[in-house]
């Protein structure tokens, strides 16, 4: 049985509704592996007694802490949840020094970026409506894969229909990582390192669409398969 931890926070569990937590649990099982969640709480005693762990997903929530990036706090900052940060950090230091799988999803993403040295635009002024208000699998804007890249290969296509529930997104790229994809308003929205094949990022949120919209699958699929032959 392939073993995902799945990152959150009882912060995030109580502020976000519990079905939006619950999609990623769900999404690792429906590709048959066996979801553990993750907290600070449970990894205060360090990181190394989850070794028997064969991927990690960091999942969306709060702003990440722009002072972990250097800056302000900008006006439109919403609720940030320090611990999370920490412990999120600890974690995918752990698991890249251990080279096993890593799949940031929206915040997750950015919490790569930001370990990686980069930096991120704290709020967004865009035509793109990048915080949908429309039911949370419902896809509002495309994206367009780099040529050749890996996330093209997996989804089988140049271009793929998302959704979009942040106000945050990546500015500086951090160091190691390259662009996978781009919004039409040059929004990042896919990440992999260059040298660590086996961590990538993305912007939105698959496990809220692949009951729907069943390509966004193809990224669930191919994660456990690298986490099970890691």
């Amino acid at each position: 049985m392939c073993i995902i931890g799945i990152t959150t926070s009882f912060k995030t569990i109580k502020v976000i509704k519990e079905k939006t937590s619950r999609n990623y649990l769900d999404a690792v099982t429906f590709n048959g592996g066996k979801p553990l969640v993750l907290t600070p709480e449970t990894v205060k005693n360090g990181f190394e007694g989850f070794d028997f762990l064969d991927g990690l997903i960091i999942t969306g929530g709060f702003d990440v802490d722009p002072d972990l990036f250097g800056q302000k706090p900008h006006e439109e900052l919403s609720d940030l949840d320090t611990e999370r940060d920490k412990m999120e950090i600890g974690l995918l230091k752990h698991f890249i020094e251990t080279k096993k799988p890593v799949l940031g999803i929206c915040r997750g993403m950015q919490i790569i970026n930001t370990l990686l040295g980069g930096s991120l635009e704290q709020h967004i002024d865009s035509d793109i409506q990048h915080n949908q208000e429309e039911e949370n699998s419902k896809p509002t804007h495309q994206v367009s894969f780099v040529e050749g890249s890996g996330l093209e290969e997996i989804f089988g296509s140049k271009t793929i229909a998302v959704n979009s529930h942040h106000h945050q997104r990546i500015d500086e790229l951090g160091e190691g990582l390259k662009v996978e994809a781009l919004a039409p308003d040059k929004t990042i929205e896919a990440v992999t390192h260059k040298k660590f094949e086996n961590l990538i990022g993305v912007q939105w949120h698959p496990e809220m669409m692949y009951r729907d919209h069943l390509e966004q699958k193809k990224l669930f699929e191919k994660f456990l398969e690298i986490s099970r032959n890691n």
